[in-house]
């Protein structure tokens, strides 16, 4: 059964606000409004009396071509930061993990998540090639072994939790594969949660839009069975973006995002979900007038970051215009001089392509998201008195704050998670700042500090039981809490089952809070503790429950031992072999 979050209709735009309940953000909201062309709709609700605090809504994907804009736009994030990520590995196989990162960069990164207080979730890129994937997975054997090899990876670096970017299945393998792939991406998952889950970790997967569920040409990217691996999931992210690769036209236009988040609302628990929300567009070239010389490029596209965007409409002087799909777009001309025969030369201006292939590797060690147009940034020096020998025209299409925020309208408005940006560094400036008063809507527990109840009860000789639920105020995620026997930890599990009270009762932070397991504990008297290990602003370690209790010896185990006397009377000599078999997972 989905659950249905009170707050769905809630956020349903952000032009209108009672300003008397929100004095403390009136200022942020009427900027947000007065966003050129911004599309709204209906009043927002103002959120209860002493919960004006946002919400943490916004997470992203650090490139392993720019590591270095991670911790930046953590600290840019800053209060709606829920988590983060890096693609800092390549899946090559079962047992083979290879880092696409340096410890070094992908250290900082890690050492800004933690200074926020926020989980750090890397990537896995599946580079295995075409099939390869799929014929792990289809035996039981390298499947465990991968499992086991996943698991090693999150416990032995100490991340939070792993989120797996597998897009193989869905453009490398074709779809004539998918009814094979999809029981068996859904085991895999099943039991790699679990695996995860034992050791507190979080499980994150990254997926293309899926639109139906029939199976057919135009339902999407089903291969990945968005709802039978849900329910044991901690995140699934929506890749909403790159819709227009062929032809020209929006990154993300907001009537397909409507059906991606259409889609989630009516098949998913939308508190475990993110759309995916890109931070990059593109620059088409449309034509050209003139005669232009051999090597002018009069076709094609490349990739621009959002921020360059905005830079290269001002240095061409263009006026960007909101379309009603939400993006904005500009169009400029680019004049094309004679080559190197003249004293002028013609120049080349750097865009930024956006790696949306993560398996792609980068041998030369230099940016696979740069691209050179040539001609696309005039003369270097003064223009020659002779007339250009072609004009090559472009248009671009790419997303600014006004898109953002529309999209999160549409997240908030079905109770979703909140976003995830691709990619962190793309951005321009304030762009995460201007989601805050969007957070402020969300209606969710007060405070900082986690919460919860526990119950601890002794139900079996030598054991004590821990039953309850805790989440942090300020997210959806999962936290961990640990047990505490006579002061010492004895036990750390991830507080993820669903109850659904809790989602009636906190709809922002959603209903998967819950957790029971046993401790095993000498018999005597102890007391026994748990602790919820919060996020972001608040405590980071809270005691919510401490009990004394009387713990039985379990009843002796009866040993019955058998003995075997063996009279030999051959002479002859018996050679007994005996092989050992030892299994080694890198």
């Amino acid at each position: 059964m989905i659950n249905r979050s009170p707050r769905q209709g809630l956020i349903r735009a952000l032009r209108v606000v009672d300003r008397r309940s929100l004095r403390g953000v009136a200022s942020s909201l009427l900027a947000l409004v007065m966003l050129a062309g911004v599309l709204v709709s209906s009043p927002v609700s103002a959120p209860a009396a002493g919960r004006l605090m946002p919400m943490r809504i916004l997470s992203g994907w650090s490139p392993y071509w720019n590591p270095d804009s991670g911790p930046a736009a953590i600290r840019a994030m800053g209060p709606l930061a829920s988590s983060v990520s890096s693609f800092s590995y390549s899946v090559l196989g079962a047992t083979s993990i290879g880092r696409r990162v340096s410890l070094d960069k992908y250290g900082k990164m890690r050492a800004a998540a933690r200074a926020a207080r926020i989980p750090f979730v890397p990537s896995l890129a599946d580079a295995t090639g075409k099939l390869k994937m799929q014929a792990i997975l289809a035996d039981p054997t390298t499947r465990a072994a991968h499992v086991n090899a996943l698991v090693t990876l999150a416990v032995s670096r100490g991340f939070d939790g792993l989120d797996l970017d597998y897009e193989g299945f869905a453009f490398s393998d074709g779809s004539a594969t998918w009814s094979t792939t999809k029981p068996l991406w859904t085991q895999f998952i099943i039991e790699l949660a679990a695996a995860m889950h034992a050791e507190a970790k979080l499980l994150f997967v990254t997926v293309p839009p899926t639109y139906n569920n029939n199976q057919i040409r135009g339902s999407g990217y089903w291969v990945y069975n968005l709802p039978g691996i849900a329910p044991h999931v901690d995140r699934i992210r929506i890749m909403a973006y790159d819709y227009s690769t062929g032809r020209m036209g929006p990154n993300a236009p907001l009537s397909w995002t409507q059906k991606i988040v259409n889609y989630i609302d009516a098949n998913l628990p939308p508190s475990k979900v993110e759309l995916g929300v890109p931070l990059y567009g593109r620059d088409w070239i449309t034509g050209a007038t003139g005669t232009c010389p051999a090597g002018t490029k009069t076709s094609g596209k490349s990739t621009i970051r959002t921020s360059r965007a905005i830079t290269l409409a001002k240095a061409k002087g263009a006026t960007a215009e909101r379309l009603t799909n939400g993006e904005m777009r500009f169009s400029y001309t680019v004049p094309v001089y004679a080559p190197a025969s003249t004293t002028t030369t013609s120049s080349t201006t750097t865009t930024e392509v956006a790696n949306t292939d993560p398996a792609v590797t980068d041998p030369a060690n230099t940016d696979p998201a740069t691209s050179s147009t040539t001609g696309t940034g005039g003369s270097t020096v003064a223009p020659p008195a002779d007339p250009p020998l072609c004009t090559v025209s472009h248009t671009v299409y790419y997303p600014d704050m006004g898109s953002t925020l529309q999209k999160v309208n549409q997240v908030l408005n079905k109770g979703l998670a909140g976003v995830a940006f691709f990619a962190l560094g793309y951005e321009e400036a304030k762009h995460f700042q201007s989601l805050r008063a969007a957070a402020l809507t969300v209606v969710h527990a007060k405070g900082v500090d986690p919460i919860g109840s526990w119950s601890i009860s002794t139900t079996s000789p030598g054991a004590v039981r821990v039953s309850g639920w805790a989440l942090d105020p300020e997210t959806s995620l999962p936290i961990v809490v640990r047990v505490l026997v006579d002061g010492r930890e004895s036990r750390r599990a991830l507080a993820n089952a669903e109850r659904s009270e809790l989602g009636s009762r906190y709809p922002g932070n959603g209903p998967f809070h819950g957790a029971s397991v046993n401790v095993t504990v000498r018999p005597g008297r102890h007391r026994v503790c748990v602790q919820a290990l919060g996020i972001g602003a608040g405590r980071s370690t809270r005691t919510l429950k401490c009990h004394t209790v009387r713990v039985a010896a379990p009843p002796p185990t009866t040993t019955s031992t058998t003995t075997t006397t063996t009279t030999t009377t051959t002479t002859t000599s018996t050679t007994t072999t005996t092989t050992t078999t030892t299994t080694t997972l890198a």
